[in-house]
């Protein structure tokens, strides 16, 4: 399976974009008002995050966590290990160092259901908003690649009814009085900061998984040579621009971006996706100088440190770093060297472990159930069909790729 070395360089791209736009206002009145616009929209790293997550989920798993339950909950537990432990960590520290709130925020944080709510969304890592999305992404995933892959038409249908329930559901809990945090209410929060509304932006991933996966059809990973060129890749970021300053123009002024209309957010869910779909197709498949600068090692570490940079950029990493700021970059330079030895020392050693615990557990637990129907004579039906009971060497070959959009995505 191709590695797509520059994918994960893209994510340090995505990263850098989100930092700029959060400290936007930390340049507005020394730069020029164009430069202070195009700031304001670069919030889509998140939207990249997000189509980059649709494609490496879909084009490494498929359908297969519905093999068996026992498939869908490696699937499921694999990638939960994968946003938890650092999310955990930072999110621990930053209560210890400025207080824990109430047991209903900390609960709704520390299971990142906060991120349903409008009124605490943004509490604890405010940007971890977008875990939540990612979440509920990887638990429905399976099922979207299946509807996709059956029909185009029928997806959209499903991925529209989807955010009707959401805002249906959140409208209920409203006027029956239950619902105080604003869960799913109001229709405008569940299209701008949940996945039943930002749908698209992974179904774009999805699309072009399918896509991907019927060009290399019956090819060795041999005949994944991209060819030279750079025509992909430019129209994806003519696109990707265009999008952004169409965003921009419905901004109200020059530092609010154009997101906080119900027009910009439509531009940014269903216009800037397949934009940044061409962009990452033209990255997989062309050759060409900057294709080779996203895959350079530099650029594979930083992608690999990301995940750390984005919850640590804004919050509980910025205001410790800031105690022993080196240089006037606003502690750019010392979050990512904090992000790099978090991701050498902390999140890739963990994961690694607990992916193997996963499997270990998953092992036994299987063993357990065919030793139960021996003893006590239940049929084979008990079994899950056409498959044999699962291994361990089995559950990790199922994962040999990492695909977080927030992680690495090389092999260990």
């Amino acid at each position: 399976m191709p590695r797509f070395s520059s994918l994960t360089g893209l994510r340090a791209i995505a990263a850098i974009l989100v930092y700029c736009f959060h400290f936007r206002k930390a340049w507005v009145g020394s730069l020029p008002l164009v430069f202070t616009g195009v700031l304001k929209e670069m919030h889509i790293g998140v939207s990249i995050f997000f189509v980059l997550s649709g494609f490496l989920i879909a084009y490494t798993y498929s359908d297969k966590p519905l093999g068996s339950r026992k498939d869908y909950w490696y699937y499921l537990l694999v990638r939960f290990a994968r946003i938890f432990p650092v999310y955990l960590v930072i999110l621990t520290a930053r209560y210890w160092n400025e207080g824990f709130p109430s047991a209903k925020e900390t609960f709704l944080n520390y299971t990142l259901l906060k991120g349903f709510s409008d009124k605490l969304n943004l509490t604890g890592i405010s940007q971890s908003w977008s875990l939540t999305v990612e979440l509920t992404f990887y638990c429905l995933a399976p099922w979207l690649y299946s509807i996709i892959a059956a029909s185009r038409r029928r997806s959209l249908i499903w991925l529209s009814a989807l955010f009707g329930l959401a805002c249906l559901t959140g409208w209920i809990l409203h006027v029956t009085g239950y619902n105080g945090d604003s869960f799913l209410y109001n229709p405008q929060f569940v299209l701008d900061a949940t996945f039943f509304g930002r749908s698209f932006e992974f179904y774009a991933g999805i699309r072009l998984a399918l896509i991907i996966k019927a060009r290399s059809a019956g090819k060795e990973e041999a005949g994944w040579a991209a060819a030279r060129g750079i025509r992909y890749t430019c129209c994806g970021a003519a696109g990707i621009i265009a999008a952004s300053c169409l965003m921009g123009y419905f901004g109200p002024h020059y530092y609010s971006p154009g997101t906080n209309t119900v027009a910009g957010i439509l531009v940014r869910n269903l216009l800037l996706p397949p934009c940044i779909a061409l962009f990452i197709y033209g990255l997989i498949t062309e050759r060409n100088r900057f294709q080779q600068l996203l895959g350079s090692r530099l650029f594979v570490l930083l992608g690999n440190a990301s995940y750390i940079f984005y919850l640590l950029h804004i919050g509980i990493g910025y205001s410790l770093l800031s105690r022993i700021r080196w240089i006037p970059d606003y502690d750019f330079t010392l979050l990512w060297i904090a992000s790099i030895l978090g991701y050498l020392l902390f999140e890739r050693p963990v994961y690694t472990l607990l992916r193997k615990l996963i499997a270990w557990a998953l092992t036994r637990s299987a063993k357990r159930s065919r030793s139960v129907q021996f003893l006590f004579g239940m049929p084979r039906s008990f079994d899950p069909p056409n498959r044999d009971q699962p291994d361990a060497a089995d559950y990790q070959r199922q994962d040999q790729q990492e695909i977080s959009p927030f992680l690495d995505n090389e092999p260990h």
